[in-house]
């Protein structure tokens, strides 16, 4: 008789405490908030360093459980407002963060994601891609012009930074991760995914063209060639033979479905 009042007086603090704690963080200053984060990330470090591979492995599972759990007991307007406050508070910590806090966050998350696809599954990494195409998907399709504009401009200047990073060996290693990944993905597609992406692709590229500079056009015709040079001078035989056959068959497809306006156009140039 005694438990039933006990495991309410338990969960009755614990909602007093966690109420107490959401008024504590209204009511904290900027300075305060960034303060307590720090401590809470140099907290969450010393324990990661301190942990065993083994106690490293269940934690990530506990937590990805404890995610899993909460993110499908939620409704649409908590997932809304869950992601916009994720997205906030990233955007926030972004802002807040030196030089060297920035490299120290993108080395980590990198190994983490390097560690996680190394210990992946096939049917893992399906569902992942899959969710990851969804969720981009979803995101794309709820940004506005402005947010769609400087997404594709942070984009461009995180790549670039990380192409500047890397060394010759991850180099060659990402573009034959990239080779790979865009070829598994090509195979998996169907005939109208593969249509809507060539689609979805012309439209990137013609808006990306229109926007770009003078400078920045022939800083781009410079490095396409450079890349396709040294992709040549890297490819075998069988490679070589593939890809004219690829490209064979591209550009017949692209004659099938040219109209007539596009023919003439594309004989005159």
């Amino acid at each position: 008789q005694n438990m039933p009042r006990k495991k309410k007086s338990s969960l009755s603090r614990l909602t007093k405490a966690a109420r107490n704690i959401f008024r504590g963080r209204q009511e904290e200053s900027q300075e305060d908030r960034i303060t307590r984060q720090q401590a809470d990330r140099d907290r969450h470090a010393t324990a990661r360093q301190a942990e065993t591979e083994d106690e490293r492995h269940t934690r990530q599972q506990a937590d990805r459980d404890r995610h899993a759990t909460a993110r499908q007991a939620e409704t649409e307007d908590e997932r809304h407002m869950r992601q916009q406050a994720e997205r906030e508070g990233t955007a926030r910590a972004r802002q807040a963060e030196t030089q060297d806090q920035r490299l120290t966050r993108q080395q980590a998350e990198q190994e983490v994601t390097t560690r996680a696809r190394q210990e992946e599954t096939e049917d893992q990494r399906l569902r992942r891609q899959q969710t990851e195409r969804e969720g981009t998907s979803r995101a794309r399709q709820e940004e506005t012009d402005t947010q769609r504009l400087r997404r594709q401009q942070t984009d461009q200047e995180g790549t670039a930074r990380a192409r500047q990073a890397e060394t010759e060996d991850q180099r060659l290693t990402r573009q034959q991760t990239e080779r790979e990944g865009t070829a598994r993905a090509r195979q998996e597609e169907t005939e109208d995914q593969r249509i809507r992406r060539q689609q979805t692709e012309r439209e990137g590229t013609a808006r990306a063209r229109q926007e770009e500079t003078e400078d920045q056009r022939i800083r781009r015709q410079q490095t396409e060639r450079e890349g396709t040079a040294r992709a040549r001078q890297e490819e075998t035989d069988t490679q070589r033979l593939r890809r004219q056959q690829t490209e064979q068959e591209g550009t017949a497809r692209a004659r099938q479905t040219e109209t007539e306006d596009q023919r003439l156009r594309r004989q005159q140039t």
